[in-house]
């Protein structure tokens, strides 16, 4: 896959005034004058779902692989039409799949910067827009780091929501397989502190009373995050970046759904 940044501006030549898209539209007889598709919701959503199909259906295409071809057949010999066939067969079978692309497009989505920052303009703003002017721009380093906590927990909420339930482990006996399974999950931890580590210094200085980066913080206060959840510019990208990453999602579901040969 080509740099996302490559791809955005390939969509920036098509979805321009005088793009491919426009021309085409307009030797179609489908408009007679330009369509504005670039700073506006629907550049942002083209280039998002394009960006993040891949992501969907290398997931799908494992999960509608494991399907047993046997079942579906069944299904068709005992009566059933390919719809009441795949809705009754495929998709339920496919659930997990759905889940796991939908759940990793909408994440990808709702944490996208470079995207929204080039198709949607300073007019849309989303949550990442918002973090990146706050520290860049603002450097207002704790409104920043409270703006990414924020975003963090709102996924990792998503994440905890999402996942399966899992069954008790047997009868708590020490063997070889469970201390090779305890050092392995140690060694992970420490892979996983590793990977957090600058989100951990971003939360701690969201709680800083300085308005500049300083870890571990001088001082503790919740008064940067109730600036940021009372700023109208913020809560009104949290609502416009969710309902974004919905429709970024359904639209590389419904682009990304493998179709079988028979």
């Amino acid at each position: 896959m080509l740099n996302l940044v490559v791809r955005t501006f390939g969509w920036i030549a098509l979805l321009a005034q005088n793009g491919l898209v426009n021309q085409a539209l307009q030797a179609l007889g489908v408009v007679d004058g330009p369509v504005k598709l670039l700073f506006n919701f629907a550049g942002v959503f083209i280039g998002l779902t394009h960006i993040f199909l891949p992501f969907m259906v290398l997931v799908l295409i494992g999960a509608i692989q494991n399907i047993p071809r046997d079942v579906e057949d069944a299904a068709r010999v005992l009566g059933a039409s390919w719809g009441s066939a795949f809705f009754r067969v495929t998709l339920p079978l496919s659930a997990p799949g759905i889940l796991s692309g939908s759940i990793l497009v909408f994440v990808l989505t709702i944490s996208a910067l470079v995207t929204p920052r080039l198709l949607g303009g300073p007019t849309y703003q989303v949550m990442s827009t918002l973090i990146y002017d706050e520290f860049l721009q603002r450097l207002n380093w704790p409104a920043g780091s409270a703006q990414s906590l924020l975003l963090t927990v709102m996924v990792l909420t998503l994440v905890y929501l999402s996942r399966p339930a899992r069954a008790a482990d047997g009868d708590g006996r020490v063997t070889a397989a469970r201390v090779r399974t305890w050092l392995l999950r140690g060694w992970v931890a420490l892979v996983l502190g590793f990977l957090t580590l600058p989100v951990v210094v971003i939360a701690l200085a969201s709680f800083s009373r300085t308005s500049y980066l300083t870890v571990p913080p001088r001082g503790l206060t919740l008064r940067w995050f109730a600036a940021v959840l009372g700023d109208a510019e913020y809560v009104h990208a949290i609502g416009f970046s969710v309902v974004l990453a919905l429709v970024a999602t359904i639209g590389s579901l419904g682009a990304g759904w493998p179709r079988r040969s028979r």
